[in-house]
């Protein structure tokens, strides 16, 4: 996504602004049962849980969808960073049960 920023269009904001908000929903979406399968795992619960602050941090951004710089300046500078520590915090707790 970042670098499709670079031979992005301003017509294109809003679209990858939809696809953004609909990948975390997909994501978000599958949290309830994966939170309910962490069992006694607080640690991995609260990890989950997580993914709900940078979904907040959209929040403002879905309510203005003409701020495209903007958007891509948070989305490179803030909300990447937030997605990859939360992936890799999540990814760490989720491999034993993966792999037994």
């Amino acid at each position: 996504m970042i670098q499709s920023f670079e031979s992005m269009e301003y017509t294109e904001g809003e679209r990858i602004m939809d696809d953004l908000v609909d990948a975390f929903i997909q994501i978000d979406t599958t949290h309830s049962g994966m939170f309910h399968l962490a069992g006694d795992n607080e640690h991995l619960q609260n990890q989950i849980l997580l993914f709900d602050q940078i979904i907040g941090e959209l929040k403002p951004f879905t309510l203005n969808k003409d701020d495209t710089l903007s958007f891509q300046i948070y989305i490179k500078d803030e909300l990447s960073v937030l997605f990859i520590q939360w992936k890799n915090e999540v990814q760490a707790y989720l491999l034993p049960y993966l792999l037994h």
